[in-house]
């Protein structure tokens, strides 16, 4: 018997670099790498996706994460990951800024899960994503709202917060001097 039908063979590799092409493309427009460690050993490795948003020369050495991970947030990120391994594989979450080999910093979002299969070897997987751009957009935002609120509490001007239906939410230091009333007994009222 020299012909034997592939056809199941060939719709399971195709499916399979479908799936593949699925995932790279999703990854990309998430801008997301993957990476993993094997907790027994502690043998590490990435994508070059990672790879990238670490900064780290194509080709090189894996290293472990700690050394990327800034030092004022290694703690913390141990502690985190430290809890999923002991955990029953729940996802771990964690933000934290890591340096990269030129001494830039980028802050990063990984989530991974702990998995345990048979008997081979318990891995931490996971993604990480770039979320540097989000977190100066936070550091603005909180920025501008504190600029505001020195703002709203120090000028000499009476100004409020009034929601549609005509309720003071909240007034400033000024309200209290010109009409007597203290924050808390306009907070609430009709105006």
């Amino acid at each position: 018997h020299f012909l034997r039908n592939v056809t199941d063979e060939v719709r399971t590799r195709n499916a399979l670099q479908d799936s593949r092409r699925r995932l790279a493309l999703s990854l990309d427009a998430a801008q997301a790498g993957t990476w993993g460690v094997e907790l027994t050993t502690g043998q590490y490795f990435r994508d070059e996706r990672t790879t990238r948003l670490l900064g780290i020369a194509p080709g090189s050495e894996p290293l472990q994460w700690s050394t990327f991970i800034h030092p004022d947030d290694r703690l913390r990120v141990e502690e985190v990951f430290t809890r999923a391994i002991k955990g029953n594989g729940e996802s771990c979450d964690v933000e934290f800024r890591a340096i990269r080999p030129d001494g830039s910093e980028v802050w990063l979002a990984s989530r991974s899960t702990v998995f345990r299969q048979d008997q081979r070897e318990p891995m931490m997987l996971g993604i990480v994503q770039d979320i540097t751009e989000r977190k100066r957009a936070e550091q603005m935002l909180r920025e501008k709202t504190e600029e505001l609120d020195r703002i709203f509490r120090l000028t000499p001007d009476l100004l409020c917060i009034a929601d549609t239906d005509g309720y003071f939410r909240s007034v400033n230091e000024a309200f209290e001097k010109v009409l007597g009333y203290s924050r808390q007994e306009l907070a609430g009222a009709l105006y």
